[in-house]
């Protein structure tokens, strides 16, 4: 066996080894099939009713849960890098390659082209409100945008490709992220409040705190940083030894929930004590997710599985079926199921164990 096979096949022999004697690993009840190229992410509407998938064949695609293609999102003349819900699960904005967003109803009609950026679109959200939309670009630049493409502000000062954005929840402030190694927080006028320095290579991701009153960022130097609203680190959360994909805070605010190319996951609280250790994967852990009640923890890796942890560090169930890398995994908005998308063309419908669930 030559030295790439051996590394194609060593993910799927320790996947295996991990859940041999397993006795909560799980089958999907629905497979969602149609995509031609490898997808990105999955997500639920709202209100748990319908799947949303993005996928390297430029398109993507509204589900029911059965399995059935509401529609088909066509229009982007690359890959779709996210596509999400509104937050009244009414409208549909989907960001790509092709330096684009747009805003598509339900079945599948564009309605809104957002175009101005000079790069690839890396991110693109709405406000908490639902009535402005926010793309990051690697064009080194943010913009905001009102729902007929209209750009109200665009964020400059970054010296690379920003990489995140996140609307503050009160939906009057904004934050990005960038591959200069630095965040920022602006205004929506674009006027700059703060800039978070101190990581040693590109920051991933960048959030607000539930409560708005902190940030936290992830970067490829291996660590994730919690900051205040004025620039000051808090805290380095240090262990991991590989890339820091992402870093959330738990949704009361108490914890936060790092994932690493070192394949594990921790879970840490806000003095930087690790209190969970979620390590079982075999290759490269690249989401991680809490449930909406904080309960439970999903994570999604290249080793074609996904894992569910309770706090403790303890895996409660292994989602195995995925013939490639499993992109990214989410828990529905009541605990119930587990979607999950994959480099294998598809996305995976699971039952979460009933003991495990919201009560």
């Amino acid at each position: 066996m030559i030295l790439s096979e051996l590394y194609n096949f060593l993910p799927i022999v320790l996947g295996l080894s991990f859940s041999l004697g397993w006795d909560n690993e799980t089958k999907p009840s629905v497979t969602f099939r149609g995509h031609t190229k490898g997808l990105l992410s999955a997500v639920f509407s709202p209100d748990g009713s319908r799947v949303l998938t993005s996928s390297y064949d430029n398109t993507a695609r509204l589900w029911d849960l059965k399995g059935n293609t509401i529609a088909i999102l066509k229009g982007h003349s690359n890959y779709i890098r996210t596509a999400i819900f509104s937050p009244d699960g009414k409208h549909i904005l989907t960001a790509s390659d092709d330096h684009t967003a747009r805003l598509w109803d339900l079945k599948g009609k564009p309605i809104t082209l957002f175009k101005g950026h000079k790069d690839l679109v890396t991110s693109a959200v709405f406000s908490r409100q639902g009535d402005k939309v926010l793309t990051a670009s690697w064009d080194k630049t943010a913009c905001l945008w009102d729902l007929k493409g209209n750009k109200l502000t665009t964020y400059s000062g970054h010296d690379e490709g920003v990489l995140s954005v996140a609307f503050s929840p009160d939906g009057n402030k904004v934050l990005t992220g960038s591959g200069d190694n630095s965040a920022r927080y602006w205004d929506l006028n674009g006027k700059n409040l703060a800039v978070f320095t101190g990581h040693k290579k590109r920051i991933n991701s960048a959030v607000f705190s539930p409560q708005e009153h902190n940030i936290l960022t992830s970067s490829f130097d291996k660590t994730a940083r919690h900051w205040d609203l004025e620039g000051n680190c808090l805290l380095t959360f240090e262990g991991h030894e590989g890339n820091v994909r992402s870093a959330i805070f738990s949704p009361d605010g108490t914890k936060v929930l790092t994932n690493s190319w070192d394949e594990e996951a921790y879970l840490w609280d806000l003095t930087g004590n690790k209190v969970a250790y979620l390590d079982r994967h075999g290759d490269f852990v690249n989401s991680a997710n809490f449930s909406a009640d904080g309960s439970i923890i999903l994570t999604a890796s290249r080793d074609l599985s996904a894992r569910l942890w309770d706090l403790e560090g303890t895996m409660i169930a292994i989602f195995t079926g995925h013939e490639d890398n499993v992109t990214s995994g989410v828990i529905s908005p009541d605990g119930s199921k587990v979607l999950t998308a994959s480099m294998d063309k598809t996305a995976r419908l699971w039952e979460i164990p009933i003991e495990y669930r919201p009560k």
